[in-house]
């Protein structure tokens, strides 16, 4: 492999709990339910969640979005690292490129970087739109001169395994 690429959230970085509150804080506002079961939410992803569980139309999902990122800013210092996964980078930072795709806003990935120390990764993009990861690593392969089989991406979402595809 010449390159790892890693989503951050629940595969580098912890977020589960804080973004379950934010959620869960916007619960009244946008008429869905408080969600308690986090291992529901790890098996559903995402996607599907936001699909079948929140009931937003398309045309919230942008207002949603924005609502929720300025929910989580400030809870962004009780971001961290998912357990082990700082010796797992520094060690495969010696034996190929790292990268970070995520979803998750910049500041949450850079605050991360900076707590850990882990200037490891030649690029982050984050900001990536949860519905076209798959274009995302497409353009992240050309600008880096990488071929699909020398990268693996390393995520924690069944849309993750189908972004590969």
């Amino acid at each position: 492999m010449k390159a790892i690429i890693f989503d951050f959230d629940g595969t580098l970085a912890d977020s589960l709990v804080l973004g379950l509150a934010g959620v869960n804080q916007l619960a009244e506002r946008f008429s869905y339910p408080i969600f308690e079961d986090q291992d529901y939410i790890r098996a559903k992803g995402v996607k599907q969640l936001i699909k079948e569980d929140l009931g937003l139309r398309w045309y919230q999902f942008p207002v949603y979005l924005r609502a929720l990122k300025k929910q989580l800013m400030p809870q962004l210092s009780k971001l961290e690292l998912n357990e082990g996964i700082e010796e797992v980078t520094r060690t495969l930072h010696t034996q190929a490129r790292l990268f970070i795709l995520t979803s998750n806003i910049r500041p949450a990935v850079e605050f991360i970087i900076e707590r850990y120390q882990l200037d490891l990764f030649e690029g982050i993009y984050a900001g990536t739109s949860l519905f076209r990861k798959h274009q995302k690593l497409k353009r992240l392969l050309r600008r880096h001169q990488l071929e699909a089989h020398e990268a693996v991406y390393v995520g924690d979402e069944v849309r993750d395994i189908v972004a590969c595809h």
